[in-house]
């Protein structure tokens, strides 16, 4: 949240300290120190590189976006920015759900909402946490020999089973799709492991 705060804070000073002279060398020292502070905060936790060395693309995704108007009209007079350091913090792990969505959503056919697959995303990684089984392995193993355990397959099988119920379509995509249902695997697997691991 710090972070996020800090950057807001450079991010607008240097903006309107353009337009209007505040006529504050405190502001102005707080800015600077704020900007070579910024890239010593980090998250806390060791940043593994990732080696992106054999990941080829498999298909290409284009959406149209919303077009916006950038005329500026007389006399209309602009909003203040007010939210700046508002935000609240994120639970990780609801951000990492946010992003398995975010990169399941686009492999469904169908217009599906994100309710309906956050729905069926929980389901299936709440049963495959539940399985005494994954459970042993995880803390027996690392995450490479954890993902490639023959019980998975079965136990996700059964977890996308038992989602029908909430939404038949997705679910039956995920079970008749091997490459989806791998996408999906690889997705939620490390967030697994890393619970499951955690409470050995």
């Amino acid at each position: 949240m710090f972070r996020k705060d800090v950057g807001t804070y450079v991010r607008q000073y240097e903006f309107l300290s353009q337009l209007f002279d505040y006529e504050n060398p405190w502001l102005e020292k707080l800015a600077i120190y704020l900007k070579l502070l910024a890239p010593q905060l980090t998250g806390g936790e060791k940043q593994t590189p990732i080696d992106l060395a054999a990941v080829t693309i498999d298909y290409l995704g284009h959406h149209q976006q919303a077009e916006q108007n950038g005329t500026l009209t007389a006399g209309v007079q602009l909003q203040p920015a007010k939210d700046a350091g508002t935000g609240t913090v994120k639970d990780p792990e609801m951000v990492a759900l946010e992003e398995v969505i975010a990169k399941i959503n686009d492999l469904f056919s169908g217009d599906h909402p994100d309710s309906s697959v956050r729905n069926v995303v929980t389901h299936i990684t709440d049963r495959l946490e539940e399985s005494e089984t994954l459970q042993e392995q995880a803390k027996t193993n690392t995450l490479a020999q954890f993902s490639a355990s023959p019980d998975i397959d079965n136990v996700f099988t059964d977890a996308v089973i038992g989602a029908m119920d909430s939404s038949a379509d997705l679910s039956t995509q995920i079970l008749n799709n091997r490459d989806l249902s791998q996408k999906l695997l690889g997705e939620i697997l490390p967030s697994i492991y890393r619970r499951l691991n955690s409470g050995s």
